[in-house]
């Protein structure tokens, strides 16, 4: 609802004069930034649309992630599962000519606000070796070969609340940039993003530049090697893969609930916890 609030302000105000107030437009309605992902009860979930995808990450040269039980020999077990994303070559090193790229629609007041401002022409992207369009659809080799190429994969809040577009660009080795406020990333009771991923308030999207600039990229990429792993199902289960850690948080919960459910109220209205 709140998004559908957002679209309809920008829709009647327009996408002219963004950066100043003398239009007479009035602020973007507040919204709650309160993420409706309780990590006290919720169970997140991987979210994406391709099975094949992380397949077609290691066919592409994208990134050899590295798993729990990863000797550091490459090879295929020939099962034919998704893990054997270990035989990704390695020998094509980390060159990356693409700084940050973004490929979707302008769905959203938010998206439409900051990547208006970034392809309006006020910010040399080419300089900055930026690669962003929004103009929807694209091809899936071109889009894998995109993402096997840019550093940072940015991912702006639209209108739903989760997108594959996060877990894709992972899986070839795109550090994310994160701009969506009260949004929790899957596995974030887990992981610490901020070793993996860059993150910045909605609200300073401008800074957007000064951040990456200051960024350590190989250092967040190569965290990212150690954790894309805890979001890929194969189709025979290993340790620390997407159903390893599904199944820890689903245990995790079921202990909290057990405490939870260990906590009756004594005779004089105090809680009182039962061994």
């Amino acid at each position: 609802e709140r998004d559908a609030a957002a679209a309809a302000w920008a829709s009647k105000s327009g996408r002219e004069g963004e950066g100043g107030g003398s239009s007479g437009r009035p602020p973007p309605p507040e919204r709650n930034t309160e993420s409706r992902m309780d990590a006290a009860k919720d169970v997140s979930a991987v979210c994406s649309l391709s099975y094949h995808l992380p397949r077609d990450a290691v066919a592409f040269g994208a990134m050899r992630p590295v798993f729990l039980d990863d000797d550091g020999t490459p090879g295929d077990d020939g099962d034919g599962d998704v893990g054997d994303e270990k035989s990704a070559p390695t020998g094509r090193g980390d060159e990356r000519p693409i700084e940050m790229s973004f490929r979707g629609t302008l769905r959203g007041g938010i998206r439409e606000r900051i990547l208006g401002h970034y392809l309006s022409g006020q910010i040399d992207t080419d300089e900055l070796r930026w690669d962003l369009r929004s103009d929807g659809q694209v091809s899936p080799g071109k889009y894998m070969s995109l993402m096997r190429d840019s550093k940072f994969c940015l991912h702006v809040r639209g209108t739903r609340v989760q997108s594959p577009r996060l877990v894709e660009g992972m899986l070839f080795g795109c550090v994310p940039v994160i701009l969506a406020d009260g949004y929790a990333p899957p596995l974030s009771w887990l992981l610490d993003w901020s070793k993996f991923s860059v993150r910045l308030p909605e609200i300073e999207y401008e800074r957007l530049p000064e951040v990456l600039k200051a960024a350590n990229w190989a250092e967040l990429h190569e965290n990212l090697r150690r954790v894309v792993p805890f979001f890929v199902y194969h189709r025979t289960p290993i340790a620390g893969d997407a159903l390893w850690t599904t199944a820890l948080a689903t245990a995790r919960q079921i202990e909290r609930g057990a405490k939870c459910e260990g906590l009756h109220t004594g005779v004089n209205g105090g809680e009182t916890e039962v061994e």
